[in-house]
Protein backbone atom coordinates (compact mmCIF):
# COMPACT_ATOMS: atom_id res chain seq x y z
CA UNK A 1 0.00 0.00 0.00
CA UNK A 2 1.16 3.48 -0.90
CA UNK A 3 1.13 6.61 1.20
CA UNK A 4 -0.36 9.67 -0.12
CA UNK A 5 2.73 12.08 1.69
CA UNK A 6 1.42 16.01 1.21
CA UNK A 7 4.48 16.46 -0.70
CA UNK A 8 3.80 13.98 -2.99
CA UNK A 9 0.20 15.38 -3.31
CA UNK A 10 1.94 19.19 -3.99
CA UNK A 11 3.67 17.93 -6.61
CA UNK A 12 0.85 16.29 -8.33
CA UNK A 13 -0.93 19.69 -8.17
CA UNK A 14 1.93 21.50 -9.32
CA UNK A 15 2.20 19.41 -12.63
CA UNK A 16 -1.61 19.65 -13.24
CA UNK A 17 -1.20 23.49 -13.10
CA UNK A 18 1.99 23.56 -14.46
CA UNK A 19 3.46 25.70 -11.62
CA UNK A 20 6.42 23.97 -9.89
CA UNK A 21 6.45 27.09 -7.41
CA UNK A 22 3.89 25.80 -5.77
CA UNK A 23 5.40 22.76 -3.85
CA UNK A 24 7.83 25.22 -2.19
CA UNK A 25 5.33 25.65 1.05
CA UNK A 26 5.01 22.46 1.60
CA UNK A 27 8.83 21.39 0.21
CA UNK A 28 10.18 24.29 3.07
CA UNK A 29 7.99 22.58 6.12
CA UNK A 30 7.89 18.87 5.24
CA UNK A 31 10.52 16.77 7.59
CA UNK A 32 12.63 14.82 5.32
CA UNK A 33 15.36 11.90 5.74
CA UNK A 34 18.62 12.60 3.52
CA UNK A 35 21.01 10.00 2.38
CA UNK A 36 24.38 11.23 4.12
CA UNK A 37 28.11 10.60 4.82
CA UNK A 38 27.80 11.55 8.34
CA UNK A 39 25.33 11.11 11.27
CA UNK A 40 26.40 14.31 13.03
CA UNK A 41 26.35 17.02 10.42
CA UNK A 42 24.26 19.04 8.13
CA UNK A 43 26.67 20.91 6.02
CA UNK A 44 27.25 20.58 2.15
CA UNK A 45 29.66 17.98 2.53
CA UNK A 46 27.48 15.43 4.21
CA UNK A 47 25.00 15.23 1.39
CA UNK A 48 25.67 12.13 -0.67
CA UNK A 49 25.27 12.96 -4.09
CA UNK A 50 24.15 10.71 -7.01
CA UNK A 51 23.62 11.25 -10.75
CA UNK A 52 19.96 12.18 -11.83
CA UNK A 53 17.91 9.72 -13.87
CA UNK A 54 18.94 11.34 -17.06
CA UNK A 55 22.63 11.76 -16.05
CA UNK A 56 22.52 15.57 -16.36
CA UNK A 57 23.44 16.73 -13.16
CA UNK A 58 24.21 15.34 -9.62
CA UNK A 59 21.46 15.41 -6.74
CA UNK A 60 20.44 14.76 -3.22
CA UNK A 61 17.94 11.46 -2.34
CA UNK A 62 15.81 12.59 0.02
CA UNK A 63 12.26 11.24 1.25
CA UNK A 64 9.36 11.69 3.41
CA UNK A 65 10.16 7.59 4.74
CA UNK A 66 12.90 6.71 6.50
CA UNK A 67 13.04 2.94 5.56
CA UNK A 68 13.54 4.28 1.54
CA UNK A 69 16.40 6.32 2.10
CA UNK A 70 18.93 3.57 4.53
CA UNK A 71 21.57 2.14 3.28
CA UNK A 72 24.09 -0.17 4.92
CA UNK A 73 26.75 2.28 3.55
CA UNK A 74 25.54 5.68 4.41
CA UNK A 75 23.76 7.42 7.14
CA UNK A 76 20.52 9.08 7.24
CA UNK A 77 20.22 12.99 8.16
CA UNK A 78 17.01 14.29 9.43
CA UNK A 79 16.31 17.43 8.01
CA UNK A 80 13.30 19.73 6.78
CA UNK A 81 13.69 21.19 3.51
CA UNK A 82 14.13 24.62 4.19
CA UNK A 83 17.87 23.35 5.77
CA UNK A 84 18.19 20.95 2.35
CA UNK A 85 17.90 24.50 0.40
CA UNK A 86 20.56 26.19 2.53
CA UNK A 87 23.49 23.25 2.78
CA UNK A 88 22.48 21.55 -1.05
CA UNK A 89 25.20 21.96 -3.44
CA UNK A 90 24.99 24.48 -6.33
CA UNK A 91 24.24 22.88 -9.41
CA UNK A 92 22.45 19.85 -7.92
CA UNK A 93 18.82 18.48 -8.21
CA UNK A 94 16.57 16.97 -5.67
CA UNK A 95 15.05 13.34 -5.97
CA UNK A 96 12.02 12.77 -3.85
CA UNK A 97 11.64 8.94 -2.71
CA UNK A 98 7.97 7.16 -2.31
CA UNK A 99 6.98 3.77 -2.11
CA UNK A 100 5.86 3.75 -5.29
CA UNK A 101 7.84 6.41 -7.74
CA UNK A 102 9.94 9.90 -6.62
CA UNK A 103 9.58 13.41 -7.74
CA UNK A 104 12.30 15.37 -9.27
CA UNK A 105 13.87 18.92 -8.29
CA UNK A 106 16.33 20.32 -11.51
CA UNK A 107 18.94 21.94 -10.35
CA UNK A 108 17.55 25.25 -12.00
CA UNK A 109 14.00 24.59 -9.74
CA UNK A 110 16.06 24.14 -6.42
CA UNK A 111 17.60 27.41 -7.31
CA UNK A 112 14.56 28.76 -8.26
CA UNK A 113 13.48 27.88 -4.62
CA UNK A 114 16.56 29.42 -3.02
CA UNK A 115 15.75 32.84 -4.28
CA UNK A 116 12.50 32.91 -2.99
CA UNK A 117 13.40 31.81 -0.05
CA UNK A 118 16.46 34.36 0.87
Amino acid sequence: MSIMYPIKRTFEKSRAENKIIMVLPEFVTTLFYAVSISSEGQGVDDLVLTKSFDNAEMCVTISPNLNLVEFPEFNVLTIRGRDILKIIPENSGVIVVYENGADYLTSKQVALFKQVID
